[in-house]
């Protein structure tokens, strides 16, 4: 298969049908909106990105099938890489202007497929989004075609990047038509990457901090060092080291529980209180 041939539905179906039991059977998921529902290929779906299911988490909720924008190194292994060509996925090449992938996307369209990307680039660390890539308003632009929003609440508490494993909770997904054909056309791709800053933006502790969900798994610090690598108490570098749900400072002792909720609580009793109530401002500080 290939981008100008989908796959079979009934391939398409039974696949996707295991997938989604398999990821509704791990994580509670709720789609909050589907615009796709009553859509017409070929439209471009833009979506954050916090999980490595998030191809996934869209594609079993889209009826038809996504030619995803994917990284290069996933090509290179030889059972991905005829998953990937399968299912009409796109190579690009991480930070560097790739024509190939252009004439790629504009095959895409042609043969009326629905496009997926991802603008951050890469899965964010903290579960605030990362500045897109700007070319993608370019991107868009040059395509003009309807385009969907795609929200994903809950993936990285899910998993956040720098942990090791899935962690029980609920997911929220959403997938809005914003524009369609011809409604950019009048913009610039200064505006349009404005407008597609503000409609991917999505903070996690946020989100969470509304809905108080919970996320259980094991040892849900593990390797948040991964993350965080200065000490807010004695403010040196790389001394914390994590195990079990606790994350510490091998300097000075300084303590804090990763709780259920992906705030930060007093490691024990009488323990010092955290200085950041979440990872993405204890984030944010250690990186200014």
């Amino acid at each position: 298969m290939s981008i100008e041939r989908k796959p079979a539905k009934w391939v398409q179906r039974a696949l996707l049908g295991l997938i989604r039991g398999y990821l509704e059977h791990r994580s509670s998921i709720t789609v909050e909106r589907n615009d796709t529902l009553h859509m017409k290929p070929p439209y471009l779906i833009l979506s954050n990105h916090v999980n490595n299911w998030d191809p996934l988490f869209l594609n079993c909720y889209v009826d038809e099938p996504i030619c995803f924008v994917a990284g290069a190194p996933l090509f290179r292994n030889p059972i991905l890489k005829r998953i990937l060509n399968y299912t009409g996925a796109i190579s690009k090449t991480k930070f560097r202007a790739d024509t190939s992938t252009i004439r790629n996307v504009l095959k895409a369209k042609k043969h009326r497929r629905v496009i997926g990307l991802f603008p951050e680039g890469n899965r964010n660390w903290d579960g605030r989004t990362e500045p897109l890539v700007y070319s993608t308003a370019k991107l868009v632009k040059a395509l003009d075609i309807p385009v969907v929003i795609a929200k994903i609440r809950g993936g990285y508490l899910s998993h956040p990047r720098w942990a090791d494993g899935h962690r029980r909770g609920p997911i929220s997904i959403t997938l809005e038509k914003k524009w369609d054909r011809g409604d950019l056309a009048q913009e610039t791709p200064e505006s349009i990457h404005r407008m597609l800053t503000a409609e991917l933006a999505h903070d996690e502790a946020v989100w969470q901090a509304e809905h108080g969900h919970r996320y259980t798994g094991k040892q849900t610090a593990r390797y948040l060092e991964r993350l965080l690598f200065i000490c807010p108490h004695c403010e040196t570098a790389s001394r914390l080291y994590s195990h079990g749900d606790v994350l510490e400072c091998r300097g000075c002792g300084f303590a804090v529980r990763y709780t259920e909720s992906g705030r930060f609580a007093a490691a024990g009793p009488g323990g010092p209180e955290p200085v950041f109530e979440v990872p993405a401002d204890w984030n944010a500080w250690q990186l200014a």
